[in-house]
């Protein structure tokens, strides 16, 4: 659903090295899901879809990779604490339901908890507009 994804493109290793996207060492409880800790960066190092592009390959890794991802699920830890207005700007309806559907219809991988950490203002704007598309057991958690 999103442009990049062959891992030995020039511009998905550059995306990649940014380090927006970084399991944690250790699963919840030593045996339990697996925490991704993401962040945000200056927005003309890299396009939302870009990142969404890496984040959707460090999953496929996870699926074969991972135990405790595939049998427990993921925990999602968002720091905003760099979002910006040009990160909201490309956050389309396209993308934002490309993301949700991708996400949640067909990704394999059970998304369990999603923190937002460090946001600013405008996320809450945002999220009221995100939340009608999510499925409703995510829009009651």
């Amino acid at each position: 659903p999103f442009n990049i994804t062959d891992v030995s493109n020039t511009r998905f290793r550059d995306v990649f090295r940014l380090g927006l996207f970084l399991p944690l060492p250790n699963p919840l409880h030593d045996n339990g899901l697996r925490i991704l800790y993401v962040r945000t960066s200056l927005p003309e190092m890299y396009s939302v879809e870009e990142a969404i592009a890496v984040n959707y390959v460090l999953q496929d890794i996870f699926m074969l990779e991972d135990d405790y991802a595939v049998v427990n699920g993921l925990i999602a830890i968002n720091d905003l604490k760099a979002l910006t207005l040009s990160h909201v700007f490309q956050l389309t309806p396209i993308v934002l339901k490309k993301l949700i559907t991708y996400s949640y219809e067909t990704m394999p991988l059970r998304v369990k908890a999603v923190h937002n950490i460090n946001a600013p203002k405008i996320y809450d704007t945002v999220y009221q507009i995100f939340l009608p598309m999510l499925p409703q057991k995510h829009q009651n958690r």
